[in-house]
């Protein structure tokens, strides 16, 4: 594929330029020049990245794309734009784990991976990990933000379809005797490419099970195929989250709140005479689900507003979804530091972190693994609705 070709030439000159940047700061080639601390390679007090080591649009650019199609793995752009630094997991001298993120629920993905050379799907993540180094070293944005590694030097977002597209433009090593030249680059289409390659191979699909990865190559299949299966996905999709929205029926009456002190009583009442309660995750809702400015349009604040809202309740129900949430969260931290800067997941672990200090230690400790995780899934779905950009 003369995609492929392209930007595993432009990636072969990065390596040979780093390697010879890393060979002049050490003065040598050591056997692991990849894997030395980025303190090794400029000097003590540098500020600023020196132009050998400066990550540039264009590499990262090529890498992107690579890895969209490189082992036939497939992965969409936002999971390529989620890996950082601590992405690779080494399992042998050419197999290994990568870790991501699936943008539509994140999800962690931690998918199998060759990793024996620098055009395998692991082996070009730890060589990407491996160039910029410096530059994240020397990066003002945070640990968290220093971790992500398609970041060009300077820059303060991780690079996008524009950035990937301008480069491609400018790109001109196209071989004419082949097909013609695309315009602009679609992730969709490379993803597409490389696992309708990897189908033909007996690969699975990042992130996917199997009832739904054939709908991912829905242009291969027949309509006798296709339409069945769209049919069923969509419901079991909707089963799935029935069950996740499930209603929260107190225990309490209104005659035994009167046993409370007046302020408890004014406070459980509301919740025992609600005619709906819904479990959102991080509380119960009495107005299940609906918004409080707006009883016919559900609500959309997220699930931080819950916890400054009169109609969230903190409630023994809910410590599943905040035990969750608290675990959600950190992945997000760990896997998705973009997100973890510009998002609310900070204010979101806080909070969680705070409500579960408030429950008996016996109550935290008492949930099921099962309640947590079926929760986390419900807690994944409000954080991506509630997502405000």
């Amino acid at each position: 594929m003369e995609i492929e070709r392209i930007a595993r030439k432009q990636i072969g000159q990065w390596f040979q330029r780093h390697r010879e940047a890393v060979r002049i700061a050490l003065g040598s080639l050591p056997h692991d020049w990849l894997h030395r601390d980025a303190t090794q390679l400029v000097p003590e007090g540098t500020k600023t990245c020196p132009p050998s080591f400066t990550v540039k649009r264009d590499d990262l650019a090529a890498a992107m794309v690579l890895l969209a199609l490189i082992d036939d793995k497939g992965p969409n752009l936002a999971t390529i734009q989620s890996c950082t630094s601590d992405s690779v997991e080494r399992a042998s001298d050419d197999t290994g784990f990568v870790t991501a993120i699936k943008a539509r629920n994140r999800e962690v993905l931690r998918t199998p991976a060759p990793a024996g050379g620098l055009y395998s799907y692991g082996g070009l993540l730890e060589f990407v990990a491996a160039a910029t180094r410096v530059d994240r070293m020397l990066r003002s944005g945070g640990t968290d933000f220093d971790r992500l590694l398609f970041v060009a030097t300077g820059a303060i977002t991780v690079l996008g379809r524009t950035g990937v597209n301008t480069w491609w433009w400018y790109e001109r090593s196209w071989d004419g005797a082949g097909p013609e030249r695309p315009e602009t680059l679609s992730f969709q289409r490379l993803r597409k490419t490389a696992l309708l390659r990897g189908q033909h191979r007996g690969h699975n699909l990042i992130g996917q099970k199997e009832t739904t990865a054939r709908l991912y190559l829905a242009d291969a299949l027949p309509d006798a195929i296709l339409t069945p299966g769209l049919l069923n996905t969509q419901k079991s999709m909707a089963d799935y989250w029935r069950s996740k929205y499930r209603a929260v029926a107190p225990a309490m009456t209104v005659d035994s709140a009167q046993s409370l002190s007046g302020a408890q009583a004014a406070e459980v009442v509301p919740l025992i005479q609600a005619e709906a309660v819904m479990d959102v995750g991080v509380a119960a809702c009495i107005s299940n689900g609906q918004s409080p400015q707006d009883d016919n349009k559900p609500c959309g604040l997220g699930p931080v507003a819950c916890f400054v809202c009169p109609n969230g309740y903190r409630i023994p129900e809910i410590i599943p979804g905040l035990i969750a949430t608290v675990q959600f969260t950190e992945n997000i931290r760990k896997y998705e530091p973009q997100e973890w800067v510009t998002g609310e997941a900070p204010a979101l672990n806080s909070l969680a972190r705070k409500a579960l200090g408030q429950f008996p230690r016996q109550f935290v400790e008492a949930v099921q693994a099962e309640e947590i995780a079926n929760s986390r899934a419900l807690i994944a779905c409000v954080y991506t609705e509630g997502r405000r950009d």
